[in-house]
């Protein structure tokens, strides 16, 4: 393009035909930094992470019936399992939304590659 600079050459011409690459970059940074466990309690500490608040779920609703009811009930097993799938199907609803609007960049990326699924 005659007259433009390095930075309008740069958005005109080479961002939207990279669009589809960025994509699929950050859709794979994404799930992987926030199913990432290990290193996300590696650097941040003693911050209390989604991931184990989830398995913690069964044991927080048992406590929560005993001093409720001041009983010794508990939950079943299959009413806890139903508990963390909840927990886990709510957590992964971010993911899911993201993928939803960056859909036809990625199947674009794929394309382009020439990639079989």
């Amino acid at each position: 393009m005659d007259g433009c600079g390095n930075f309008k050459t740069f958005v005109k011409i080479m961002l939207p035909d990279a669009k589809p690459i960025l994509t699929s970059c950050f859709l794979f940074a994404f799930v992987w930094q926030w199913t990432d466990s290990f290193y996300s309690k590696m650097f941040l500490g003693n911050i209390t992470l989604l991931s184990g608040k989830l398995t913690a779920l069964t044991q927080l609703l048992t406590d929560y019936l005993v001093s409720a009811h001041g009983t010794g009930s508990k939950p079943s097993i299959a009413y806890g399992q139903m508990i963390i799938s909840t927990g886990m199907i709510m957590a992964i609803i971010p993911l899911l939304i993201i993928y939803v609007v960056a859909q036809k960049g990625f199947v674009e990326n794929i394309s382009q590659t020439g990639l079989k699924m």
